[in-house]
Parts: C-alpha cells; sequence; structure tokens
C-alpha cells in the first residue's frame, strides 16, 4: 500500500520520502523539512499518533493526513483532535487522496506565509533589532526585515564592534526558524583541530585529546541560524570543508566515516575585504560567491553621529536595571563629550564606556568624573588601565561566546574557574 502511494502521488509531481516504522518516520523527519506528512493510523512498530506527536514538535507547521480502516474510526477521531489535518477511510479513491493532498499541501504553505509575514510585522514595528534613526541605520532595519523572512545566505561586513552578531541574532528572530537554535561561532578564536571539531564535530580518537564523541556546532544549529563571526580568519583548508557542507547540506565529523544531513541557514560576518582576500589567495572564491548571496554593511558609529545619544541612553538604562539602578541620569556636558568622540571601537566601546560610567555614578547622575580621560580628548590615547580592563572584557567575552561553559572559557583564557568568576563579578559580566 505505501508503495502503490508513493507511485501514484510520484506520477503526480510530488517529491515522496517513504519509510515503513514510526522510527523512520520519526529520523526522516529529524532530517529534513516536509510539506506533508502522510501515515496509517495502525502501524506495526506503533501508531501513527506518535509520528503525529513528533512532527508536531520538531515541524509545528506541518499538515498530517491520516489513512484508517473501519476498526479505528474513533481513532481517526482522536488523531483530528489532537491537529491531524484530515483522514482518508480505506479502501483509498485515488481522486480523493490526490485532492486531500493538495488541500493540505496549500493549507500549509498559507500558514507558512502566515507564520513569515507575522514575523516581518514584528521586525517593522514593536520590534527594533537596532538602536538608531539615522538613514543608515533604517535602511538596514529594512533591509533585515526584507531578508529575515528567507533562507539566503547573507554576509554582513564592518568594522568591528558595530554591531554585526545583533544584525545575525534579528535576521534569525525574523525568520520562520526562530524558535530553532541560533549559534555563533568565531573563526579567530581557534585554530587547527579546535576549529575543525567545532564546526563540524569529531569521534573518538580523531586526534589527540579527542576521547569522546562530539556534535558541532554546524550539527547543534539544525533547523536553526549558524552565524560564522570573521569568516576572513578561516583557513584554507576548513574553507574547502565548509563549502562542500553548503553545497551537500551533509556533514561528516572528523575521524568519521558517514555524513548526517544538516539544515540550516548560514549567515556570515567578517571585518575583512573579502573581496582583496579572494585576489590575494586567502580566500575562496567560490565560498566568497556563495557566502556573499546578499551583503549587508554596517555602518561605523562615526558615520552616524546623530545616534550616539540615543545609544548612550539605552545602554545606560540597560546596565542600570542590571544593578538595580534604573533612574541613570547622563549630564548634558558629559553627553556632548561622547557625541564629539569618534568611536574607533565603534557600538562595542561605547557599551563598554557607558557601563563603566554607570558603575562609578554613585548618585544616579553620569558625570565627567565618571568618563576614561580620552573622552575628553582628540589624541586617541586611551589611560593604559582603561585599555587593559577593555582588553580583558573584550577577551572574556570572546572566550565565553566560543565556549560551551565558563569551565571551558577558563581554560582558554589560560586562568582558574575561580578567577573568571571574580573577573565576571568584577567587570559585571555575571549574566
Amino acid at each position: 500500500m505505501r508503495r502503490l502511494l508513493a507511485s501514484e502521488l510520484a506520477e503526480r509531481g510530488y517529491a515522496i520520502t517513504d519509510v515503513a516504522s514510526v522510527s523512520e518516520a520519526c529520523a526522516a523527519i529529524d532530517r529534513r523539512p516536509f510539506d506533508l506528512v502522510l501515515t496509517d493510523l495502525a502501524l506495526a512498530s506503533g501508531s501513527g499518533l506518535d509520528v503525529l506527536a513528533h512532527a508536531r514538535q520538531e515541524q509545528p507547521g506541518v499538515p498530517v493526513v491520516f489513512l484508517t480502516g473501519r476498526g479505528t474510526i474513533d481513532d481517526a477521531v482522536r488523531a483530528m483532535k489532537l491537529g491531524a489535518f484530515d483522514f482518508l477511510q480505506k479502501p483509498l479513491d485515488a481522486e480523493r487522496l490526490v485532492l486531500t493532498v493538495e488541500k493540505a499541501t496549500e493549507a500549509g504553505r498559507l500558514q507558512r506565509e502566515a507564520l513569515l509575514f507575522r514575523r516581518a510585522r514584528a521586525l517593522q514595528g514593536q520590534t527594533r533589532p537596532m538602536v538608531g534613526e539615522s538613514p543608515a541605520m533604517r535602511a538596514l532595519e529594512d533591509q533585515i526585515a526584507k531578508l529575515a523572512p528567507t533562507d539566503t545566505t547573507v554576509l554582513i561586513v564592518g568594522e568591528s564592534g558595530t554591531g554585526k552578531e545583533l544584525v545575525a541574532r534579528a535576521l534569525h528572530e525574523g525568520s520562520t526558524r526562530a524558535e530553532r537554535p541560533f549559534v555563533a561561532v568565531d573563526c579567530g578564536a581557534l585554530e587547527g583541530n579546535l576549529l575543525a571539531s567545532e564546526l563540524f564535530g569529531h569521534t573518538r580518537g580523531a586526534f589527540t585529546g579527542a576521547s569522546e564523541v562530539r556534535h558541532g556546532l554546524l550539527e547543534e544549529a539544525h533547523r536553526g541560524t549558524l552565524l560564522l563571526d570573521e569568516i576572513g580568519n578561516l583557513p584554507l583548508d576548513l574553507q574547502a570543508r565548509l563549502l562542500r557542507v553548503l553545497q551537500e547540506r551533509r556533514v561528516r565529523p572528523l575521524g568519521g566515516n558517514q555524513e548526517r544531513e544538516i539544515d540550516v541557514r548560514v549567515v556570515a560576518a567578517t571585518n575583512r575585504d573579502l573581496a582583496r582576500s579572494v585576489s590575494d589567495g586567502r580566500f575562496r572564491q567560490d565560498l566568497y560567491y556563495r557566502l556573499a548571496v546578499v551583503t549587508l554593511e554596517v555602518p561605523p558609529l562615526r558615520d552616524r553621529p546623530g545616534d550616539v545619544p540615543l545609544l548612550v541612553r539605552h545602554f545606560a538604562h540597560k546596565v542600570g536595571m542590571r544593578i538595580g539602578r534604573p533612574e541613570i541620569t547622563i549630564a548634558p556636558d558629559v553627553l556632548r563629550d561622547f557625541e564629539r568622540y569618534p568611536w574607533p571601537g565603534n557600538v562595542r566601546e561605547l557599551s563598554n564606556a557607558v557601563e563603566r560610567a554607570v558603575i562609578l555614578a554613585t548618585d544616579g547622575m553620569v558625570r565627567r568624573a565618571a568618563l576614561p580621560s580620552v573622552l575628553g580628548r582628540t589624541s586617541g590615547i586611551e589611560p593604559l588601565d582603561a585599555a587593559v580592563t577593555r582588553a580583558e572584557v573584550e577577551a572574556i567575552r570572546r572566550a565565553l561566546r566560543a565556549s560551551r561553559s565558563r569551565s571551558e572559557a577558563a581554560r582558554r583564557l589560560g586562568i582558574s574557574r575561580r578567577a573568571l568568576y571574580d573577573k565576571l563579578a568584577r567587570f559585571h559580566l555575571d549574566s
């Protein structure tokens, strides 16, 4: 019966995956998205209700149609109550089958489009992914709103500290993948086997120190979004492996001989000129073309000085809420100092400066005494203690982003776990 149904629907232009058991059905649903699930209710290996439950969990919008005999009508009614789209009674009529399949797939398509529309409206309306009213930021937000509902591969370019990861998160949150993982990997934080293992995973014994099986971030991002941050730092040998994964949508762990299917939207980010890196032979041209389907440019802060007051107030409120002092006021001369400074470290540098100033504002008012002295000068020379603190905070944040736990982050930083916890508390990075 299964083969006859598959043959009938394939002749009418449908791409068919047919399986023989509940476990095979669940595995297929895990591997790739479907427009329709057609299942018998009574199965030798279990119930079609198990397939329905798994489909609703893994692919919430996919319609499920049941086949049922006369003796299982009550079960079919129960399936409808649990969210099945329809049921067909055996023996099957071919035209009724095709009509039901057409209705179900169309209903699924309309549901997905409605979800995309709601997410796009939310992204354009109440949910402001970026802080700023400048024309450059408004244009960027418009581009994000248009691209988010698609699965288009996006390359985000911009100087360090401009907020490229924030743009990537906005693309994820505005997509149908928003309920799935957003996974970020810093391609410049690790080298060699460690970076390859981070991306692709490894089997036991794949290299020295690989004492257990580990899934890579490409698999962890299944059905979600993977951000390849600082993609320009990816070594050439890993560029070739990544290109193959993007082309075939399959990943093979280090030391393994089996490939696993993945469904991942890839977003890449870089502060380098990748086109020049291609010319210099440091980046593969074919990978560049695959990543740069659409390019989003995040403007540096010096090109949008009018956004600085908004950002200062935004970060001041955010830090104040975190440390239990939500009523923070910025003195007018302090705001002018913030506006005059060129911010070579962009939004990240501004955020750190505001955080420091708010923490040192003992009476709820941020005054000049709480600012790094560099804000009052144009020489660009930052006091050594402030420069060391800023570098230390940035190193900790990078280690945390690239690690699975704080213990692993401490090992990468070359300090004890207790020392890391002390620094997290001192710099107010506990959250």
